[in-house]
């Protein structure tokens, strides 16, 4: 309990003081990206917007590109916005579940953890799971 304190107290610190210098937080913000949650996360409104896209995966080999399929909502009754994403890779280069660096010109860079979710006849299908904070 006193971690989470002690987190919002630092974040609202955070805030203060970033109101206090005169900034405003799109002053700060990455240009080119959009709207963020707590923890870097883009927002469901940002993938949706991305849907159809191309994403650059950063791992141990090469580069791999998925394209975003479908961001499907998932309804809650707390203060989190909860989605899946479903992304479409090579068939040739199947992925592990795990937590890979993620790239789009858009919404920057950023950790997304995957897990394989089957395949179609485009390519192998993958899942990411989001609970971000309102």
């Amino acid at each position: 309990m006193s971690n989470r304190r002690q987190f919002f107290t630092a974040a609202a610190a955070g805030g203060v003081v970033l109101a206090s210098s005169g900034a405003s937080a799109l002053a700060v913000a990455p240009p080119n990206t959009l709207s963020r949650r707590v923890g870097g996360s883009p927002t469901q409104a940002t993938f949706t917007s991305l849907q159809g896209q191309s994403f650059t995966l950063r791992n141990d080999a090469s580069p791999q590109h998925l394209e975003l399929v479908a961001v499907q909502p998932r309804a809650t009754q707390q203060a989190m916005e909860q989605f899946s994403l479903v992304l479409r890779g090579s068939a040739a280069q199947a992925l592990q579940a795990g937590t890979y660096r993620v790239e789009h010109p858009q919404s920057g860079r950023f950790d997304m953890h995957m897990a394989p979710a089957g395949s179609d006849a485009l390519g192998a299908l993958y899942r990411a799971e989001f609970s971000l904070l309102i």
